[in-house]
């Protein structure tokens, strides 16, 4: 199985802000798509490619499994989907060329 970091600890959090971040966690990895974004195994070391989620509804489920700290997971799935999934326009036009000695 896999470990993934992003529990919505529902008795911490009311129904509505799970829901939000639930929502948002989906939107960061583009509602599944996209499972490298999510935090799974971060904790533990890279994660085989094998082991991710196959469809959007196995993410569904991993996200639904999961028991850590939901903010972070969050954060985290963030900065990952900005970092291997920039948005179109966000990167320069042309990349400074580095000349190594």
């Amino acid at each position: 199985g896999l470990s993934m970091p992003c529990s919505r600890a529902p008795s911490a959090l009311s129904s509505e802000v799970s829901r939000v971040l639930y929502r948002a966690l989906l939107r960061a990895c583009d509602n599944g798509r996209r499972p490298e974004c999510l935090p799974m195994g971060a904790a533990v070391g890279p994660v085989d490619a094998a082991e991710l989620p196959r469809s959007a509804r196995e993410v569904v489920a991993e996200i639904r499994r999961s028991s850590v700290e939901s903010f972070a997971a969050l954060r985290h799935t963030s900065e990952c989907a900005r970092a291997l999934h920039p948005p179109p326009g966000s990167l320069p036009a042309s990349l400074p060329a580095f000349i190594l000695p």
